[in-house]
């Protein structure tokens, strides 16, 4: 080997080691563990081990139950499981409720198919409206009476937009301001949710979070008062715990809104956000075992929120509990899927989960333009795709996160079981990113493969994978 040759070969192989190291350097340098601590509990454990899921989507014209989520959201709806008449046993419990139904099929369904499900336990049914079979719950229109033909009293109205609507949940009528050593503050809800809970865990379906109402700061969602969902929420509680204490409890889920603006200590927000105040100051977050919320604004307020929630969510002792939501979703027009990405992003980052991507109805409600499915059940491709890009990469556990942000950049690398996946965007400026590993694969939000050594960088999420 001449002098020309020998110095040739050494700058060669110089740039191949300098590269090797760069690509180690890259995706294993500057990685904080985050380990889970070893007194995590079973349940604990398992809620850690899965990240993502959906709202069930009834009018989606293909098989659904090939989504590769971890998690369902459900409903376990009072009218749909009360008897038109109840007979009761020897201790005055109810024990003829209605458990062959369409929302113990669609569970029964959904957990034959390897899903977990988080169920939303809500006292409403279009009965509720209508006075039908209404034995156990006020009425939410005046004068409607009860199926015996004797008037409700007293009775309560839900208005939304100067109407009644049936989709809030009413009140219990044995719901009392005392509380029972046993069914604590009402018999019959006591009974309902402790006979719902038994009787899928005795086919088999142990639920790992159970929800309790549905934005109940809201009056569309929740007719009572703030004191007394309260109560509502610690019979439910009770009566999970009475029948598997491993099940997390968590609340309905503060409406995204009033709880953006209970984290910027706004006031005169209206309704939701006083009746959201009014919770939290009752020390609502210390009754369950985990603290959810909705979300629907930009992503970039999300780490505000959660800072916020943490404050607030703490047990009697004072010690931070976990967070989870189980309605997120987006009113960013075209661009929400990839905002549903940033979401993800972020709230992993923060140890949020699970996390439900939102979408029961399609977008034609107004109110989501994240939702997988238009109004015909047809799919809505770019955030049907980035929704099955996260899945297919974030829904798994977590080892160790690092947030590698910087002034022009956020960037967050996780490492999971399977993969280590680095999710990065610019915040302002546009920038050029190099080459990656040669065992790393490049991805935009929509799943797509980037085979260019060289990319640039925009408002649009991308994804770093790595065996």
């Amino acid at each position: 080997m001449n002098a020309k040759t020998k110095k040739i070969f050494i700058s060669s192989l110089a740039v191949i080691i300098f590269s090797i190291i760069a690509g180690f350097y890259y995706h294993n340098s500057r990685r904080v563990s985050v380990d889970l601590p070893p007194d995590s509990s079973a349940a604990e454990a398992e809620i850690a081990g899965s990240n993502l899921g959906f709202f069930y989507l009834k009018k989606y014209k293909d098989p659904q139950f090939n989504l590769k989520a971890s998690y369902v959201r459900t409903a376990i709806s009072w009218g749909i499981f009360q008897p038109d008449a109840p007979t009761y046993d020897g201790d005055g419990n109810v024990n003829n409720f209605k458990w062959d139904n369409s929302q113990e099929q669609l569970i029964t369904k959904l957990n034959n198919d390897g899903k977990k499900i988080i169920p939303s336990i809500r006292t409403v049914s279009q009965g509720v409206k209508t006075g039908k079979n209404n034995w156990a719950l006020y009425s939410l229109v005046e004068g409607v009476r009860n199926n015996q033909g004797n008037p409700i009293t007293p009775k309560i109205e839900c208005k939304k937009d100067g109407g009644t609507d049936y989709k809030a949940s009413a009140l219990p009528v044995d719901l009392t301001t005392n509380s029972d050593a046993q069914y604590a503050y009402s018999k019959n809800y006591y009974n309902f949710v402790k006979a719902a809970i038994k009787y899928f865990k005795d086919k088999g379906i142990n639920f790992e979070i159970v929800v309790i109402e549905n934005e109940m700061n809201s009056p569309n969602f929740w007719c009572g008062t703030p004191d007394q969902y309260i109560r509502l929420y610690k019979t439910a509680v009770k009566a999970v715990r009475d029948v598997d204490p491993n099940i997390k409890v968590a609340d309905g889920g503060l409406q995204g809104f009033a709880l953006d603006a209970l984290s910027q200590d706004k006031n005169g927000q209206g309704i939701a956000f006083t009746n959201g105040e009014a919770m939290i100051n009752a020390n609502m977050f210390a009754i369950g075992d985990l603290a959810n919320f909705h979300h629907y604004q930009s992503s970039e307020n999300i780490t505000r929120i959660i800072s916020y929630l943490k404050d607030k969510n703490k047990d009697t002792n004072g010690k931070e509990k976990p967070i989870f939501t189980n309605e997120i979703g987006s009113r960013e027009g075209s661009e929400s899927g990839q905002e549903m990405v940033k979401k993800f992003a972020y709230l992993l980052m923060q140890d949020v989960r699970p996390i439900v991507w939102f979408s029961p109805n399609g977008a034609g409600e107004g109110n989501n333009d994240g939702a997988l499915i238009d109004d015909n059940g047809d799919p809505i491709g770019q955030n049907l795709k980035a929704f099955i890009t996260s899945t297919k990469f974030l829904d798994g556990s977590i080892i160790s996160r690092e947030d590698l942000s910087d002034e022009n950049r956020n960037e967050f690398h996780f490492k999971l079981q399977e993969q280590e996946v680095t999710i990065m965007w610019v915040k302002q400026k546009p920038m050029k990113l190099d080459s990656i590993g040669s065992n790393c694969e490049r991805y935009d939000y929509q799943g797509n493969k980037i085979t260019s050594d060289s990319y640039t960088l925009d408002s649009s999420p991308v994804l770093v994978v790595c065996p």
